[in-house]
């Protein structure tokens, strides 16, 4: 698996700019980060959930389902991933997307002065077959959670975390995507409420 670390600012930028039509193929997500890796995948899938076209019903179990394929193929150490093209020509708004970054970049941008490769221990081959596995629990719940109004932010933020502390190589922040798992599925054992 790639070792290229990038800042979430530079991923999400890069995916509206790779995309040349009014909509945002996952394919061309999947294009725009061939050869670095799968933790930008995973970030750019969770990140669809939580901004405004992930909110639009069918969007988060589509992206589940990217998810899926993409940590399946993880799992067992494929090194780049492959998208069948019924889900490849699946797109959302360009423009949603855009409007979505514009409103979280001041925030990424903060957010890239923290992160940086730290206790990259934590990448091995096992470990990342860890994340793998809890991406494809997180994905298998998104569905039935798309009927409670906005539960599937949960797993989507944990994926995002996920994601990102893959394409960073940031070992605090794979523990801290942990903690969220963790809370969001005590907090949904309870009732969400």
């Amino acid at each position: 698996m790639s070792q290229q670390t990038m800042k979430i600012t530079d991923i999400l930028q890069q995916i509206h700019q790779n995309a040349e039509q009014p909509c945002l193929s996952i394919g061309e997500i999947v294009e725009a980060f061939e050869g670095r890796g799968y933790g930008p995948l995973l970030m750019a899938a969770g990140l669809i959930i939580m901004l405004p076209p992930g909110w639009i019903p069918g969007v988060p179990s589509i992206m589940a389902l990217v998810v899926l394929l993409i940590a399946i193929q993880m799992l067992i150490g494929l090194k780049a991933p492959w998208l069948p093209s019924f889900l490849a020509n699946r797109s959302v708004e360009k423009q949603q997307f855009i409007d979505g970054f514009a409103c979280i970049k001041p925030y990424t941008q903060r957010i890239d002065q923290v992160l940086h490769p730290r206790m990259t221990y934590l990448f091995n081959g096992l470990s990342q077959r860890g994340v793998a596995t809890a991406c494809i629990v997180m994905a298998c719940s998104i569905p039935p959670l798309e009927l409670i109004p906005l539960a599937a932010l949960i797993p989507a933020f944990a994926i995002t975390l996920l994601g990102l502390s893959l394409s960073v190589r940031d070992g605090y922040l794979m523990i801290a995507a942990g903690i969220v798992l963790l809370l969001g599925g005590l907090w949904l054992m309870s009732g969400g409420g």
